[in-house]
């Protein structure tokens, strides 16, 4: 009841405040609305303590607006403080599901960050919009992600820009997964990136690092079994290097050959692994034959 109550506040709160136009409310001296802040931020929010920020989120803005009108001596600290509230207003009602005020926070941000004009805060203004569109509508969230991102290229000297332009990526990196984008049949979204960096680390010759990536990977979220093949040839390329693993190896690469054998059998890599296996192994054990079935169907033999 005190969330939906502190909705209905800033839905007033977001339609009638206006920047450079006082609210008719009095404000506090800036030390006093800069420890509300300082409180919004570093406890309410990290809580993610909704009916508390809500209670106090349509004070913050109606205080700031007028002292933004009323103390031009704080100016950039009071713009400062309006971006730090419609980011807070932005994400609580996103998460609670409400429909369109989301927006016109993100609105009202970005606003305030071009009067700020530093393109850090221009960042988390273009992040912000991104956040709060509708959840449905991922092509829109992709483009203003990297549109923003964008925007920061020629300002990463700045370590606040470079978090900014950093969360920009993930943004329009999400957005890009979950609309399972394939341009150019290629696949790209956090697995396939998986894939690629077992690759890398097996040519490096970083055989633990491929384990240890391989095991966040999930080869079977990409519609292709060339690439899902492709990853378990890898990784059994990479354990294949190693003595201890090489039972593990043979059934990383049977794997691999059962999932697309046509790719497989005439990679001149794999038929290389699977020759050096053939000269290391014991010829007798039930790893052994499964081996030989896999050389004799590449025909690879020892000569």
């Amino acid at each position: 009841m005190e969330t939906q109550a502190a909705i209905t506040t800033l839905d007033a709160a977001l339609s009638d405040y206006e920047l450079g136009k006082s609210t008719g409310e009095t404000a506090r001296p800036w030390p006093a609305m800069a420890a509300d802040l300082e409180r919004l931020n570093t406890q309410l929010r990290p809580a993610a303590d909704y009916a508390a920020e809500g209670t106090v989120l349509p004070g913050l803005l109606a205080e700031l607006h007028t002292l933004y009108v009323t103390d031009p001596d704080h100016r950039a600290e009071v713009l400062q403080g309006l971006m730090d509230c419609y980011h807070a207003t932005g994400v609580l009602l996103k998460n609670q599901g409400v429909y369109g005020l989301p927006s016109l926070a993100a609105f009202h941000a970005r606003h305030i960050a071009e009067e700020l004009d530093d393109p850090a805060w221009l960042g988390l203004a273009a992040w912000l919009k991104a956040f709060t569109l509708d959840g449905k509508n991922r092509p829109r969230m992709l483009a203003v992600s990297m549109g923003g991102a964008n925007e920061l290229a020629t300002h990463l000297d700045d370590p606040r820009v470079v978090q900014m332009y950093g969360i920009l990526h993930l943004n329009a990196a999400l957005a890009s997964a979950a609309l399972c984008r394939g341009f150019g049949n290629l696949y790209f979204g956090p697995d396939n990136v998986g894939i690629w960096r077992v690759s890398i680390a097996v040519e490096l010759g970083e055989t633990g690092r491929a384990r240890e990536i391989a095991r966040s990977v999930h080869p079977s979220r990409v519609p292709s079994a060339a690439r899902q093949a492709m990853f378990w040839a890898d990784l059994g390329r990479g354990m294949a290097q190693e003595r201890s693993m090489q039972d593990e190896a043979v059934e990383a690469l049977l794997r691999a050959e059962k999932i697309a054998p046509q790719r497989i059998r005439t990679n001149p890599f794999v038929r290389e692994t699977i020759r050096d296996l053939l000269r290391r192994r014991v010829q007798r054990d039930s790893v052994g034959r499964e081996l030989r079935g896999m050389a004799w169907r590449m025909g690879v033999g020892l000569g």
